[in-house]
């Protein structure tokens, strides 16, 4: 993606550089419930059980981070396994003594559980550990599957190519236009405009400049 700023200029001839700074928001991993409304399935005798707590639909981490993804119900269930992309980190049968992969923890909780998820820093390892989580709670024969949560590590790439800083010329009252490279991140990188040293207010309707986007 190109972030276009047009900048209406007031001085006749005058040369203007302006430097671009892109600001990233450090993501913390949090454990978060995504909503007050339970899903809830009904047994053979007419009881409603349901997930209190469960993953999170969207998680962003920093690589090297911890992420603990929660799950609880409103009623003890026999046991709470966990899903990784469809598949059981361990056996839905085990004991409270399972084992799960490296990189993993499943920890007690009141109510439920928490599944421990340490991200490695090193792109290769932690591409497997990101991905879609589920807890599955068990209440006898009946297994209540919460929805996925999708874990995701935060990237930032620069753009390609040298940054240059360049002076235009424009007579008063001309615009000139100032085109800045977004790099690839997760999450969206945050980009913020400065003339002279001074931060531009984008969002007030009286400044002159305009961001606008175009291409990807």
């Amino acid at each position: 993606m190109r972030i276009l700023l047009p900048l209406a200029i007031t001085s006749k001839k005058k040369k203007t550089s302006t430097t671009i700074t892109i600001t990233t928001i450090a993501i913390t991993t949090t454990t978060t419930t995504i909503s007050t409304t339970t899903t809830t399935t009904t047994t053979a005798d007419g009881f409603r059980v349901g997930f209190e707590r469960w993953p999170s639909s969207e998680v962003v981490a920093v690589p090297g981070t911890e992420v603990r993804l929660p799950c609880s119900t409103n009623d003890t269930a026999d046991k709470i396994s966990w899903k990784f992309n469809s598949h059981f980190l361990h056996s839905p049968g085990s004991g409270p003594e399972y084992t799960v992969p490296e990189g993993f923890q499943v920890v007690a909780v009141q109510g439920g559980s928490e599944l421990v998820v340490r991200l490695s820093e090193s792109e290769a390892q932690y591409a497997d550990q990101t991905g879609l989580y589920q807890c599955v709670a068990w209440f006898g024969p009946i297994a209540l599957t919460s929805l996925p949560g999708k874990l995701q590590a935060a990237v930032l790439r620069a753009p390609e190519g040298e940054v240059q800083q360049e002076e235009v010329q424009v007579v008063e009252g001309g615009a000139v236009r100032v085109e800045c490279e977004v790099p690839y991140s997760i999450p969206d990188a945050t980009l913020t405009f400065y003339r002279d040293g001074t931060l531009l207010d984008l969002t007030n309707e009286d400044n002159p400049p305009v961001a606008s986007t175009s291409g990807h």
